[in-house]
């Protein structure tokens, strides 16, 4: 070929060097089957073989994730038709690091709705050779082994599904499985054949445990049924000297080191018997029910509660605190005689079985007859260990008890008590308007703003307090816009009385009207007043008065121990 653009027909055309495509797409067509094929055959005399090669040269540093090449496979569905890509093979850069190279293949095909997803993705690993491999796409993919799965060089599952590798530890398998070492519970019902032994590091030992949800009347814990037990040892018409359908021998108990003691030893310990618990109610609980059939006790029994018999009881001997009694007949035993020396060693009597002339701690009883008692307590007071008839009540103890005939001669002794009360009434008609005026105390119709008139004080000859002051008046002084008044008590201790008056406590508060009287409270202040002080009490209202009438009372406390 001379020039570009010659065109060749029905011949075959021969490149014995490099030929290079420089075009965006090849494209072979033929319209015979199986057409047109693509072959490239190599001829050399070695075990290497020809290549199809796809190269990515971006004129720079390649970056992880660059596409390298594709392979796609595309058909017509059964539309318009269409053209759809069914499958395609993608390889790209996964670590484009020097010396660190690793790529990721994608073999991808269509499923279901026309996307194309990966079913096989091969990426090379982060040490040398290894290959990582994901297999299927979602939770609802299939993978079939056709033949044996090998895992390293070990057979593992065939094409049967039969498990052919090796022995899986223990430790491999999930808690739920069980295991010979280590503590674990089954739960669920169980059921087992034969049954030789469970054998432990203790002996021969089952444990029975856990919460369950059983059928009432069955054996919640261990139910053995009933089965057929043949004897094929006893010879024809002979007898058998013993069957017991469960039997457990007696143990030997020993100790690693010396002189071990064990107070009790059971070979069979029932702790008590079932406790009603949420949403039951349990009439009577029996540690032990034998349902029929007769009980047999070889040995000594020994009984630390309570017997009850509903039936008859049947002995040769009945041997009490020693002495043995020969034969109890059918006759019952109506009199009993006087019980000499000895100890009761039975449970406690109850209440209900000692007469009415013994004291009980519930119900009302009398006593008759002098009691000694070293102490007694009520409900919420002091334990008391005595009662006193001391008239002069010099025994201040807190756990004595005086007569009443002590306490009325102490009063009779009493002409006063210690502390009194006192009310004192002071009454005057003033227009007081906002100034503070002092009431006097030793006059009636009194008031000054000051404190030098001598009708204004109170010599305080005890000591005391001001507790409350009582106010009414002939006008309105509370109601929508109430009129404060202000009270002051104010003392003037021994000293000069240039000094003028100290003020002690003072109280506030809505005034009084015609028809209520208004209370001033000094409790809740300072209000102590020394013997010797001169007392003064003043009055300032917050708003003008007008000529007014105030009616006053005070109550006092004096100290006159």
């Amino acid at each position: 070929m001379k020039w570009i653009g010659q065109n060749i027909y029905d011949q075959i055309s021969r490149f014995r060097n490099d030929v290079f495509f420089e075009t965006n797409t090849v494209t072979f067509t033929s319209a015979n089957a199986d057409n047109p094929a693509v072959i490239i055959e190599n001829t050399t005399a070695d075990n290497q073989a020809a290549r199809l090669q796809f190269k990515k040269h971006r004129g720079v540093d390649a970056v992880d994730g660059d596409n390298v090449g594709e392979i796609e496979f595309w058909g017509y569905d059964d539309g318009t038709p269409s053209e759809q890509l069914y499958g395609k093979i993608t390889v790209e850069v996964h670590d484009a690091t020097t010396n660190e190279e690793s790529g990721t293949m994608y073999l991808s095909v269509a499923n279901d709705d026309g996307g194309i997803n990966t079913g096989l993705k091969l990426t090379g690993g982060s040490t040398a050779d290894e290959v990582d491999a994901e297999i299927g796409r979602g939770t609802a993919s299939v993978t079939t082994v056709v033949g044996t799965l090998t895992m390293g060089s070990t057979a593992a599952i065939d094409n049967s599904g039969v498990w052919v590798g090796g022995v899986i530890p223990s430790a491999k398998l999930d808690t739920d499985t069980a295991h010979l070492s280590g503590i674990q519970t089954f739960t669920g019902i169980k059921s087992f054949g034969t049954i030789t032994s469970f054998l432990g590091t203790l002996g021969s030992k089952i444990l029975v445990g856990g919460d369950s949800s059983v059928t009432p009347g069955d054996g919640a814990a261990i139910h053995v049924d009933a089965f057929d037990v043949t004897d094929n040892n006893t010879s024809a018409s002979g007898t058998a000297a013993r069957y017991a359908h469960v039997s457990i021998e007696n143990p030997r108990l020993m100790a690693t080191n010396s002189s071990v003691t064990t107070t009790d030893a059971a070979t069979l310990y029932i702790k008590g018997g079932p406790v009603a618990s949420t949403n039951q109610t349990i009439t009577k609980a029996w540690a032990l029910w034998v349902d029929a059939g007769n009980a047999r006790f070889d040995g000594d029994i020994d009984l630390e509660g309570d017997i009850d018999v509903n039936g008859t009881l049947e002995t040769d001997a009945l041997t009490i605190g020693g002495a043995t009694i020969a034969a109890i007949g059918t006759t019952a035993i109506t009199t009993l005689g006087t019980i000499g020396t000895g100890v009761w060693n039975g449970t406690a009597i109850a209440s209900a079985y000692l007469d009415t002339d013994t004291a009980h701690l519930s119900g009302a009883q009398t006593f008759t007859g002098t009691k000694t008692l070293n102490s007694f307590k009520g409900t919420g007071g002091a334990t008391v260990t005595n009662i006193n008839d001391t008239d002069a009540f010099s025994d201040a103890s807190a756990t004595t008890l005086a007569t009443s005939e002590s306490i009325k001669a102490y009063a009779d002794t009493k002409v006063a008590l210690a502390t009194q009360t006192q009310l004192t009434h002071h009454n005057f008609s003033d227009d007081i308007d906002t100034s503070k005026h002092y009431v006097g105390f030793t006059d009636g119709d009194t008031e000054s703003e000051t404190t030098t008139g001598s009708s204004v004080p109170l010599l305080a000859p005890v000591a005391g307090k001001l507790l409350k002051v009582f106010l009414r008046s002939n006008k309105n002084f509370g109601g929508g816009s109430p009129t404060t008044f202000t009270w002051r008590l104010e003392t003037q201790a021994a000293v000069n009385f240039g000094t003028g008056p100290s003020v002690v406590g003072t109280v506030s508060g809505e005034g009084s009207q015609n028809t209520a009287m208004a209370t001033f409270d000094f409790t809740g202040v300072d209000n102590v007043i020394d013997a010797g002080d001169m007392v003064y009490l003043s009055i300032q209202s917050d708003l003008a008065t007008a000529s007014t009438k105030f009616y006053i009372t005070c109550l006092w406390e004096w100290d006159l121990s």
